[in-house]
């Protein structure tokens, strides 16, 4: 009887599908939140590797429990997904957010990472006497984060199928035309 309701197809998949699917999404929040514990704990207590890397307690300063779990999440669900056979352009489709997703979060935690870079850049040129690298290390921070979005964006586009390098090709020579005139 369970096995006959499991074989039903219903909106163009079987039970079972729907069902594990379900399993899955379930699995994933709970992965997702042990994650998150994890990573929270981790920042609360002091490590080795911060001790001798001055950056690390600067990047655990931030919040950097939600874009660590949302990729271990992302990552649970690429993996497990293949295992349903879902229709080819179903799993396309879910793949394709699913790595719009990963991008989204590797791209933050890349921003985090500047931004720990900053403060710790800020700290070490306080220390000095010169007012120069004052002014720098905020310039130099800002210009890594506009660096690391305009990567992200463009990770993004190409996950949707723009041909990146062609577009990167054309405000090449846009800009070179803008500056020629």
């Amino acid at each position: 009887m369970m096995s006959d309701w499991l074989s039903q197809t219903v909106f163009f998949a079987p039970n079972w599908k729907w069902l594990s699917l379900l399993i899955l999404l379930l699995a994933g929040w709970v992965l997702k939140s042990m994650i998150n514990s994890v990573v929270l704990k981790a920042r609360q207590s002091p490590l080795k590797i911060a001790e001798k890397n001055p950056f690390i307690p600067h990047f655990l300063n931030l919040d950097i429990e939600k874009p660590i779990s949302w990729i271990g999440l992302v990552l649970f669900w690429k993996a497990s997904l293949g295992f349903l056979e879902l229709s080819e352009r179903t799993s396309e489709n879910i793949f394709t957010i699913l790595k719009v997703l990963l991008a989204f979060y590797l791209l933050r935690l890349a921003y985090l990472a500047v931004e720990a870079l900053g403060f710790w850049l800020e700290e070490h040129v306080a220390k000095t006497e010169n007012t120069l690298d004052d002014q720098l290390a905020p310039l130099a921070t800002k210009t890594l984060k506009v660096f690391v979005v305009v990567f992200g964006i463009l990770l993004i586009l190409q996950n949707f199928g723009f041909n990146v390098v062609s577009v990167l090709a054309g405000l090449g020579l846009g800009g070179l035309a803008l500056t020629l005139a």
